[in-house]
């Protein structure tokens, strides 16, 4: 998923993107192109992984490209 041009988030916007982890299952949701005010928030939520913590239901990555390889899709 593609925040390039997100500066702000509402927490509603969080409970729309668990709504899609939690359809697609096992599947692996990969934010890109995040801000790094984004990036603040969406640690302090835990929502992305954070420090030395791996747990957590996304990922995140710089770019499209290194998004998609991420799930496979390259």
């Amino acid at each position: 998923i593609s925040f390039s041009g997100v500066k702000f988030m509402m927490s509603m916007s969080f409970l729309a993107f668990l709504a899609v982890r939690r359809q697609i299952g096992g599947g692996r949701v990969v934010f890109c192109e995040v801000s790094p005010e984004i990036i603040e928030i969406l640690s302090i939520c835990r929502l992305i992984p954070a420090g030395n913590s791996t747990s957590a239901p996304f990922e995140v990555a710089h770019t499209m490209a290194e998004a998609r390889e991420r799930c496979g899709l390259v």
